[in-house]
């Protein structure tokens, strides 16, 4: 990552922890260092140009604490938008996730909508997090637009599962990108 993104991202973090929510730096902790971190790497445009818009599933392998993961992308057309899902399972420490209860957040707040067949939803209403979602990953690349797309965080502590859309609404298309509990491939042996 980028010296200037990472010191934007320090900046927000320190804004948002010392003026409003003590618990939003466990949140940053756990999306940022613990999850997308070791996602910031996957090749998402090539996945999506060479596989996922011939409608070819795709399976891959990252790593992270020196364990390999299995992750999964594949596509299908929504409601008339392009939807190019992505499932990794959760990297980060179990007994950091343990802590991580959106519940407990008032950034959260539960899910008017049922989603994936559960009750137990909740929404990211914050603002300045969302922000960075995008430019961490610098999804915007993917699609090859120059704009920040619409950004939604959903976390489930029942289910212990996280998705992340964004919404790219001036070509239909919407990536979705959700952490849910899986087993590692194989350790790494460096």
């Amino acid at each position: 990552m980028n010296f200037k993104l990472r010191k934007f991202i320090d900046e927000v973090r320190y804004l948002d922890v010392n003026y409003k929510d003590i618990n939003l730096e466990k949140i940053y902790q756990v999306l940022f260092d613990e999850q997308l971190f070791y996602i910031q790497h996957i090749p998402f445009r090539r996945i999506i140009t060479n596989y996922l818009q011939f409608n070819i599933n795709y399976s891959g392998e990252t790593e992270a604490h020196s364990l390999m993961w299995y992750y999964t992308a594949d596509y299908k057309l929504i409601k008339g938008w392009k939807t190019y899902s992505f499932r990794f399972p959760n990297l980060c420490d179990s007994d950091l996730y343990e802590t991580f209860n959106v519940k407990c957040y008032r950034v959260f707040s539960k899910s008017s909508k049922r989603r994936h067949r559960s009750d137990d939803w909740y929404v990211y209403t914050g603002k300045n997090l969302l922000k960075l979602l995008g430019q961490y990953l610098h999804i915007q690349n993917v699609v090859h637009v120059d704009y920040i797309p619409i950004t939604k965080l959903f976390g489930n502590p029942v289910s212990k599962k996280m998705d992340i859309y964004f919404y790219f609404k001036s070509i239909s298309t919407k990536i979705a990108i959700t952490f849910e509990q899986g087993p590692p491939s194989r350790s790494c042996t460096h």
